[in-house]
């Protein structure tokens, strides 16, 4: 049986039909959801077609502009573009809450919010060592930057969390004496030195929206899961 193969060109234009099949496909799921969506937006016919409208305005003002683009930049590249930015339109439209909200700065924010401190530490030190392998490949990572010949066998992956800062800290902690060299020196580190490689926040609802209030933004509203475990915020800038 004959291998179907496509040129390049025939690849673009694949890409493109793609493209245009989802985004009408999204026009009509759009079209279908229209009413729900004014009714909860409290948006009239005129406010809804221009926010319907902010989706496609990229897509039209680079019709005119493709050709000249993609002559002098290339097609891959034009391309690439495009679909970023329509990408980012629809995004953005996606979180307007208001005819004004679509033009104005906003924020979908996911909080892990604080638990004890037994729980919070497991989480960062699981059984598995997903969470030490990935703070142990820091060594490897600072090894390729610097040329510095740090072992990751002889460091030990501590994680603690620390209830005045409500944050976890992580650390690599020396297994035994030990020195570390690189092109330019070197440095010892003692038996159970550390080095401090990570912080992670913890918030409550009510400091999660001071810091919001705070960075100047408002209008939030926030959404938990039944155990107030997690939180997600969106908020406005002000």
């Amino acid at each position: 049986m004959r291998k179907l193969k496509l040129s390049p060109p025939g690849i673009v234009l694949a890409i493109l039909c793609a493209m245009y099949f989802l985004y009408f496909v999204d026009r009509t799921n759009l079209a279908i959801a229209g009413p729900v969506m004014a009714k909860d937006l409290h948006l009239n016919s005129t406010q809804l077609g221009l926010v319907f409208g902010a989706f496609g305005i990229p897509f039209a003002l680079l019709q005119p502009l493709g050709g000249a683009i993609g002559d002098r930049f290339g097609p891959r590249l034009t391309l690439t573009l495009c679909a970023l930015i329509v990408c980012a339109a629809t995004a953005w439209m996606g979180l307007a809450g208001g005819i004004v909200s679509l033009f104005s700065a906003k924020l979908l924010l996911g909080i892990d919010l604080v638990k004890s401190a037994e729980e919070l530490e497991a989480a960062y030190d699981d059984e598995l060592g997903v969470t030490a392998a990935f703070n142990l490949n820091i060594l490897l990572h600072i090894n390729r930057l610097l040329g510095s010949d740090f072992r990751p066998r002889d460091w030990q992956h501590k994680a603690v969390f620390n209830a005045a800062q409500s944050r976890v800290e992580m650390y690599l902690r020396a297994r035994r004496d030990l020195t570390v060299t690189w092109p330019d020196g070197a440095r010892m580190f003692a038996s159970g030195a550390e080095i401090h490689t990570e912080n992670s926040y913890k918030y409550s609802r009510a400091s999660i929206l001071d810091l919001l209030q705070r960075s100047g933004f408002g209008q939030v509203r926030c959404w938990s899961d039944a155990d107030n475990r997690y939180l997600v915020c969106h908020a406005r800038a002000t």
